[in-house]
């Protein structure tokens, strides 16, 4: 019974992250959706939402804590629960980043018919479904899953290069054209930033998850 338990235990702290990664991703969305059109109630709705991430993610370094020294866990447990808490920390952050967005959209005009943005979005679809295949990997166990979000990574970087250069060579092109495309390249610049560090915590959940399921440190 004692056993049955604590598989459970770790079943439901599977369950918690998930949980956690897919409300955080649905928040990504949103984020970027402000970016396009920054309504007061969905931006205000970021900002209140980041309180139920912070408790998500507080309820599951507890159940890990709690598992680790009520259970002593050895072997492939103890990289489940290890693994778990460094992926809610990469889960929180991109919260975090979220809630960016929506202060990018809140402070600054980003007038897109004025700046090269539309591959900003194509960024933004790229790197939640990495977000996303990444939760898959870790909740199944999939290491193959884990290693495609892992090669996707070289391509949000070659996409963050040349959105930077081409933001560039069209503010050079247009000296004249005032504060609004200034402000609007600084809350574009600062959320291409974002957006490639939401990949860099894609890909450490899928390296995790690699470790996890075959205790390969390779990419971590």
């Amino acid at each position: 019974m004692a056993r049955e338990s604590y598989r459970r235990q770790l079943d439901e702290l599977s369950d918690a992250v998930l949980s956690m990664g897919n409300l955080v991703a649905s928040r990504l969305g949103k984020g970027l959706e402000a970016l396009k059109r920054p309504e007061p109630e969905l931006i205000e709705e970021l900002f209140r939402g980041d309180d139920e991430v912070d408790r998500l993610y507080s309820k599951i370094e507890r159940r890990c804590i709690d598992l680790l020294a009520l259970q002593q866990p050895v072997a492939v447990d103890l990289r489940l629960i290890t693994t778990a808490f460094k992926i809610s920390t990469d889960i929180e952050r991109v919260g975090d980043i979220a809630v960016n967005l929506g202060q990018y959209a809140r402070n600054y005009h980003l007038n897109l018919r004025l700046l090269p943005h539309e591959q900003l979005f194509s960024i933004g679809d790229l790197v939640t479904t990495m977000v996303y295949e990444s939760l898959k990997a870790f909740y199944d166990k999939d290491p193959r899953r884990a290693e495609e979000v892992l090669e996707l990574d070289d391509q949000v970087d070659r996409m963050f290069w040349d959105l930077v250069s081409r933001l560039i060579e069209d503010l050079r092109g247009s000296p004249d054209r005032g504060e609004e495309i200034v402000t609007g390249a600084v809350a574009l610049l600062l959320s291409i930033r974002d957006l490639e560090r939401v990949a860099d915590h894609a890909v450490n959940i899928a390296a995790r998850t690699i470790y996890m399921i075959e205790s390969r440190a390779d990419y971590i």
